[in-house]
């Protein structure tokens, strides 16, 4: 899933339609709050950059962890 997020490699043709569809980047209308590791080097500030995103209430929480949450902030993520 990485290599391809990240342009290292083709995904599946038989996705593409859908894909497509996830370009056009729809803004996200229904209340949200979104999870970052302070720590995750995968996709530092991802939220940041997606903030426009949503038009409806939204909240980002940041937490003293990498990108696996569930593992490495077992509680914050849960909470």
């Amino acid at each position: 899933s990485y290599r391809c997020d990240f342009g290292l490699a083709a995904g599946d043709p038989g996705l593409a339609q859908l894909g497509t569809r996830l370009k056009r980047k729809l803004k996200i209308i229904v209340p949200a709050v979104t999870l970052d590791g302070a720590g995750d080097t995968l996709k530092p500030d991802s939220a940041d950059d997606q903030a426009q995103m949503f038009s409806g209430r939204y909240e980002r929480r940041v937490i003293d962890a990498g990108h696996n949450l569930p593992q490495e902030a077992a509680k914050p993520f849960s909470t």
